[in-house]
């Protein structure tokens, strides 16, 4: 068998020295072209975290080619690849890819081009595998440290985000055997100091009902002023136990100018 200067790439010094090892060279030479998985970056993202099906991605390969002269050649780009998302039927977490992550890519043993498209079952759309065409991004591998995020360890939950935490429910239920806090937290940029304080605002925009469990206590107690602001077209007033602030009556006392004394 004569090995030719075209499959350089994989020729060894010994892949002419015998029968074996020229059948040896052959294989390694197929097999070099079966692809199982390599890191890529992501170049561009079809979603944006919204609520939407899952998307695609355009990928660079991120192992480069090698010539017979050993000369790195760059892949083509990967096009229209999907990727994985944690999804249960209409239960999902959307965590959509972003521009410049570096992950992995699996790809099919068959051509699922048809499966793309159909979105079920389907023969083949060709006869090639495992090629670079049926890529299945699978999310990163390298990346620095986050700064919005989820956090499982040994202490409990925690979630992070800079921005905007919005929670929508039909009704939410807190349950705390310790209690619920509310604080916030200032950030000192230069020495990477956090300080937690009382939250500065808790805006709760509903009416509110305070009940108590068995055994627990039932009061309420607040620390600074409390003001209670009058809304359009509402009569507000505190009352407590049918007393009203506003509309009060002082027993007791004569009719005249004089002000009564201070409540006790």
């Amino acid at each position: 068998m004569s090995l030719g200067t075209e499959a350089f790439g994989t020729r060894t010094a010994t892949s002419g020295s015998s029968k074996g090892n020229e059948q040896l060279f052959v294989i390694e030479a197929l097999l070099s072209k079966v692809r199982t998985s390599y890191p890529v970056k992501v170049l561009a993202v079809t979603n944006s975290g919204g609520v939407e099906p899952i998307g695609y991605v355009d990928l660079e390969v991120l192992i480069t080619q090698l010539d017979g002269d050993g000369n790195a050649i760059p892949h083509t780009t990967i096009y229209n690849a999907p990727y994985l998302r944690v999804q249960g039927g209409r239960n999902a977490v959307i965590l959509d890819p972003q521009v410049g992550d570096i992950g992995i890519a699996s790809f099919a043993s068959q051509d699922m081009s048809g499966v793309k498209v159909a979105k079920g079952v389907s023969p083949p759309g060709s006869k090639r595998r495992h090629h670079f065409s049926d890529a299945i991004y699978l999310y990163s591998i390298i990346a620095g440290a986050p700064d919005q995020y989820v956090r499982f360890y040994d202490g409990g939950i925690e979630t992070v985000t800079p921005d905007e935490f919005k929670v929508r429910a039909k009704s939410i239920v807190l349950q705390a055997e310790e209690g619920i806090t509310s604080t916030a937290q200032n950030i000192n940029q230069n020495a990477a100091v956090a300080v937690a304080q009382t939250a500065p605002v808790v805006g709760l925009n509903g009416a509110i009902t305070q009940t108590v469990a068995t055994g627990g206590s039932t009061d309420v107690q607040l620390v600074g002023p409390v003001n209670v602001q009058q809304q359009i077209h509402s009569d507000t007033d505190v009352t407590a136990d049918t007393i009203s602030l506003k509309n009060h009556l002082t027993t007791g006392v004569q009719s005249g100018t004089d002000l009564s004394g201070g409540p006790v």
